[in-house]
């Protein structure tokens, strides 16, 4: 039985995900459990309907002990505890798969014309990424507008914008153009942006 503190949360903090195939979810926990939750049953609420989309539902991160994906949308760790299932030893071999190798984290970002990007990474590389395809989906409509665009930053590995939207970097990275140093000194590309302030939050 678990003891209840003041704030009615069990404890279950999540402290790793990885998306897998099918939406489902592999959580570790601070219990030091692995477990899978199968996101699909929440698809019938509407707050959960955008990360059907594969794209938005491959961005899934741990914030605050819990599962966040861009646009505000989270889920109660204590649910995510208690409807998951732990994870055999047999099945943890094929989940957790032994030739992932994570990709390199951001340290960097200056947004460019026509919605590219200049990603410096922290192997030393650095790469163009055109976000317009992004564009065809609802939680990153906003980037559409330009100021709100060039808002971009870096934030824990992570390019973020304002209203909680957020790009992973191993997609990104994936979907990326390198560019050698010296294209990136003669375009003028090595430092970083300072964000666009005519940008006025909508509330």
């Amino acid at each position: 039985m678990y003891e209840v503190d003041k704030s009615g949360h069990l404890g279950h903090d999540v402290l790793t995900v990885k998306p897998l195939e099918d939406y489902m979810l592999l959580l570790g926990f601070d219990t030091g459990e692995q477990r899978v939750f199968d996101v699909k049953p929440w698809f019938k609420y509407n707050a959960y309907k955008p990360i059907m989309e594969k794209e938005v539902f491959m961005l899934a991160r741990v914030d605050y002990g819990t599962v966040v994906w861009p646009g505000n949308i989270d889920y109660c760790p204590d649910n995510l505890y208690a409807g998951s299932l732990p994870v055999t030893e047999s099945a943890e071999a094929y989940i957790t798969d032994d030739n992932y190798h994570p990709m390199p984290q951001i340290v960097a970002v200056k947004p460019l014309d026509d919605y590219n990007m200049l990603v410096s990474f922290d192997n030393g590389e650095k790469r163009i990424f055109d976000a317009k395809p992004l564009f065809s989906f609802k939680v990153f409509k906003p980037l559409q507008d330009k100021a709100f665009f060039g808002l971009v930053k870096v934030v824990h590995g992570y390019i973020e914008w304002p209203d909680e939207i957020y790009y992973c970097p191993d997609i990104l990275y994936t979907r990326s153009v390198p560019v050698d140093e010296g294209e990136a000194v003669s375009a003028g590309l090595s430092a970083v942006a300072e964000p666009r302030q005519n940008y006025e939050r909508k509330e």
